[in-house]
């Protein structure tokens, strides 16, 4: 999100290394709105990003899981 300028508060790397395969680990980035990382049960990495707000309870939103690559091109943002 910022670039080199900033060091981010949720480092994936270091969070999916420590996940075991076919578990997920909640993560709240209040910037880009992550919500969480995954590990599958062949190692690939995936983050959970927002697709839409509940009309019931705004703290409650639909999620839609991304590979790591398409997260760090920004393709998730083609995909909501």
């Amino acid at each position: 999100m910022f670039g080199d300028a900033a060091t981010p508060d949720i480092n994936v790397a270091a969070i999916s290394k420590e996940l075991k395969e076919d578990t997920y680990e909640i993560v709240l980035c209040e910037g880009c709105g992550m919500q969480a990382i995954g590990k599958s049960s062949l190692g690939e990495i995936y983050v959970a990003m927002p697709t839409s707000k509940s009309e019931n309870d705004p703290h409650l939103s639909n999620a839609m899981w991304f590979t790591l690559e398409h997260y760090k091109k920004g393709n998730f943002l083609n995909n909501q």
